[in-house]
This record gives structure tokens, C-alpha cells and sequence, in this order.
């Protein structure tokens, strides 16, 4: 008589793997729906960072915290020697502590290549999302601002807009059309004003506004008025 055996069957290794498979699969997504959060908030926060120190800027100046960015500039070499610092230290506290050295010292390091690394990281990603986000939107805002003005009050608060949020380098008394863009060609009279701030788009060309100035006196929106130069 055969004996019967009533435990239960244990599974061949091809169905654990497919029930391993089965649980580390929404792993992945997970992981790449946090990526994109972490992204969007620093993007948020970053965009409020640039707000912030905007407003501390002075009038009609360059932003405040570009300060640190032009001293790096000029000290091009601290940009890698701050990073390599950074990664040495870094490296160094995860050597030391797999051998076994105390917490304590091992932590310092680690915080001290994070700070260093945080030193360069900061302020250059901050610039690149000035330069490719923060800006584009904030200039076209002031230029549709400048160029929608439909009365004397409007277009003196534009232009006191313009010189708040950015830069203002130039005014050019523009007397030929062919110098206007397409988008302002239908504005007629005498001469047309072209507002130049010293930012500029991305690939390099400054951002400007045209209109036909309803009064000239608003042309004196700030402490130090630049001249109107004319352009033959």
C-alpha cells in the first residue's frame, strides 16, 4: 500500500522567483515617484530662493546673491578645488568608517565634504535655474507689463516693475522700424522706445521691451534716470 503525502507542495525556484519578481517590481516606480517629488519641491523652493533674494535686491541693481557667483567667476579654480575637497572628504569618512574608526570623527568628515560640496553646488544650481527658468518667466511677465500699458499710470508702474525686478541698462529712442520686432511693429509715432535690461535670454540676447511713450516724465522711475539715447 502506498503511503500518501499530505504536506504541501513547495515551490519550484522559477515560481519564487516570479513571486520575487512580483514584490520588488513596483520598487522601481516607487523609487522614480520620489525622484520626481524631491525634484518638483527643490525646483519650488529653488524658484522661491530666487524670489526672496530678489526682493532684497536693490532697485534697479543685479540680484544680491550673485555677488558670491562673480567671486567664483573670478576664482575659477575654487569651483574644483572646492569639489574635490568635497569628494575627498566624503571618501574618506566612508574609508574610515568601514575600518572601524569612532562614529564621531567619521560624521565630522562626511559633514564637512557635504558643506563643502554644498558650497559650490548651491550657488551654481541656483544660477542655471535663474538663467533657464526664473528669468524667462519673470522677464516676460515685465515685458508684456511694459508693452500692455494702456495709460500714463500703467505705464509708470511698468516701468518702476521693470526697474524693481531687474536690471535696467539701457534706453534707446528707436526711430526706424526695421529695429522693432515683428510682435511691436504696428506701434506708429515718431519714435518708439526700446527698455533694455542687463539680463538676458539663455543664448545670450538681452531681454527688451518697445512702446510709444505716453508721457516722458515716467521715463524718471528711478533715483539715478538713465539718458534716452538716440539711434540713428
Amino acid at each position: 500500500m502506498g503511503s500518501s503525502d499530505d504536506s504541501p507542495s513547495r515551490p519550484s525556484g522559477s515560481g519564487g522567483a516570479a513571486e520575487r519578481a512580483g514584490v520588488d517590481a513596483p520598487v522601481a516606480p516607487a523609487r522614480w515617484r520620489k525622484a520626481v517629488v524631491l525634484l518638483a519641491v527643490g525646483l519650488v523652493l529653488g524658484l522661491l530662493v530666487l524670489w526672496a533674494l530678489d526682493l532684497l535686491s536693490p532697485l534697479n541693481s543685479p540680484p544680491v546673491w550673485k555677488l558670491y557667483g562673480k567671486a567664483l567667476a573670478r576664482g575659477f579654480w575654487a569651483i574644483p578645488a572646492l569639489g574635490l575637497l568635497s569628494l575627498v572628504l566624503l571618501l574618506l569618512g566612508e574609508t574610515l568608517s568601514r575600518r572601524g574608526a569612532g562614529p564621531h570623527s567619521t560624521r565630522r568628515l562626511k559633514q564637512a565634504g557635504l558643506i563643502a560640496g554644498c558650497l559650490v553646488a548651491i550657488p551654481l544650481a541656483l544660477m542655471m535655474l535663474e538663467d533657464c527658468v526664473y528669468s524667462p518667466i519673470k522677464f516676460t511677465y515685465l515685458i508684456r507689463k511694459v508693452e500692455g500699458a494702456k495709460t500714463a499710470e500703467d505705464e509708470a508702474a511698468a516701468f518702476r516693475s521693470a526697474a524693481r525686478w531687474g536690471f535696467v541698462w539701457e534706453l534707446n529712442r528707436l526711430t526706424k522700424r526695421e529695429y522693432l520686432p515683428s510682435r511691436v511693429r504696428h506701434l506708429d509715432g515718431d519714435w518708439i522706445l526700446e527698455l533694455e535690461w542687463l539680463e538676458s535670454w539663455p543664448f545670450g540676447r538681452p531681454y527688451r521691451a518697445y512702446r510709444k511713450v505716453i508721457d516722458e516724465q515716467n521715463l524718471r522711475f528711478s533715483e539715478r534716470p538713465r539718458p534716452v539715447k538716440s539711434v540713428p
